[in-house]
């Protein structure tokens, strides 16, 4: 049985992670033993080629129970919304999350973003704990959306400094490597771990300092996926994040987040996200962390588990990645973690910004 770790509110960093939207098409192995992929070759708009990769999730399946080492897969496609709706029934035992892309490119407004995958049987969740996490969720689910501009002051208030670090800072400065290796350390991320993550120019890293010294952190990778059919998705994930422990408690986890996202609104604003402007921000939540899963939905991200149970294909899509990653500073019985993505828009980006600046 794995050691149990304890639970941090303020932070959700995968175990040394750092590329969390991983590889396109073909699925590919990939980290914590798992094969990933996205299929780049264009929308899914015929249930002959919703089958032919149902037919390759099943090939894997069958050479994962063979294999000593891989024990999941999970992948993603786009899919017309009717069809996903019409074929659903056909999803069972491989339908995860769904995340709607109504709001962002006019060409995806009828177009979801769904994700396909399973689990071996050595790789299942504590069904006690699954129900937990969905408990925690459907609570979070209640909660209002915050004023970004009270988030903001509320920190400031405190005395925390809220900024983007910029990629000629990040990769130069020496204090900024030695305080977010320090930042990241408990979590098993060592120092190459944390360079990486800073030299990667497509990821925005938002920090909160108090007296000059950097006690919160927050990353979101950004990609653009150009598909065959010539759609493209500029896509942020919101991910890799940390504050220092006598820090925790105070919103920061919140603060970090928004400031990410007022940045990824910016570019998207002057269309140099990029070269474009973003079409979804998501996160891969932990269902264990009531705490920042309530703080996700203050930010105005919906939950793709609302989404299927506001569609009625719970039953075959519920919404959440099982035992996707292992997210540090989570008490847990099972090696990973049962995640929930939590999404927001174009649109609705813009109207969190714009509302409560």
């Amino acid at each position: 049985m794995s050691k149990e770790i304890s639970e941090q509110p303020d932070n959700c960093v995968p175990e040394a992670d750092t590329d969390s939207i991983g590889p396109t098409w073909p699925p590919k192995e990939s980290s914590f033993n798992r094969i990933k992929g996205i299929d780049t070759r264009g929308v899914i708009t015929d249930t002959r080629r919703l089958s032919e990769i149902l037919t390759v999730l099943q090939d894997l399946r069958q050479a994962c129970l063979k294999d000593e080492k891989l024990d999941r897969a999970s992948v993603r496609i786009l899919i017309e919304n009717n069809l996903l709706l019409k074929s659903s029934d056909t999803l069972q035992g491989f339908g995860e999350a769904v995340i709607p892309l109504s709001g962002s490119q006019d060409e995806l407004q009828e177009t979801s973003l769904l994700y396909l995958g399973f689990n071996c049987p050595k790789r299942q969740p504590n069904p006690e704990e699954l129900r937990q996490s969905i408990t925690n969720v459907q609570h979070a689910m209640r909660r209002d959306t915050a004023s970004f501009k009270q988030i903001r002051a509320r920190t400031l208030e405190q005395g925390y400094q809220l900024g983007i670090s910029d990629f000629g800072e990040r990769v130069n400065d020496e204090q900024v490597w030695s305080e977010m290796t320090s930042l990241y350390k408990r979590f098993g991320w060592n120092s190459e771990d944390v360079l990486d993550i800073l030299r990667k120019e497509n990821n925005i890293l938002a920090v909160a300092s108090l007296n000059g010294q950097i006690v919160s952190a927050g990353i979101a990778e950004t990609v653009l996926l150009t598909f065959e059919d010539g759609v493209q998705l500029r896509m942020a994930e919101i991910t890799e994040a940390a504050t220092r422990e006598e820090h925790q408690g105070r919103g920061l986890y919140t603060a970090v987040a928004s400031e990410l996202m007022f940045e990824l609104y910016k570019k998207s604003a002057e269309k140099q996200l990029l070269d474009g402007q973003i079409d979804l921000v998501f996160g891969e939540c932990n269902g264990n962390a009531p705490g920042v899963l309530k703080a996700v939905r203050s930010l105005g991200r919906s939950f793709s588990h609302e989404y299927s149970l506001t569609m009625g294909i719970e039953r075959v899509v519920p919404g959440f990645l099982p035992q996707h990653v292992p997210i540090a500073g989570a008490k847990r019985s099972t090696p990973y973690n049962d995640l929930f993505p939590a999404y927001i828009n174009r649109q609705s980006l813009a109207k969190f910004i714009e509302e409560n600046r």
